[in-house]
């Protein structure tokens, strides 16, 4: 995985910049945040690989028991209905 040499922002972690950009790759080992603050004015990592890891399964995992919500309501709502509930 490429790390920018400088702010250490990576694919899965760019870093942001004040117009709430992602950065692209300037070079190899360089993004473009960096190259356009003349590298020596890094931007600031909002969080660390392992942050962002831990934040996309917690999304996922509440994804899935959103999902898992709906289809009991769904259910419990058509129990209703085919129960003579409603109008």
């Amino acid at each position: 995985m490429r790390k920018c040499r400088v702010c250490g922002c990576t694919d899965v972690m760019p870093c942001i910049d004040d117009l709430g950009q992602a950065c692209a790759w300037a070079g190899p080992d360089l993004c473009s945040a960096c190259a356009e603050a003349g590298e020596d004015e890094p931007l600031v990592q909002l969080c660390t690989e392992s942050q962002a890891g831990a934040f996309l399964r917690a999304m996922r995992q509440a994804d899935v028991d959103v999902a898992r919500a709906q289809s009991r309501v769904a259910t419990a709502f058509d129990r209703y209905l085919s129960a003579g509930g409603g109008v």
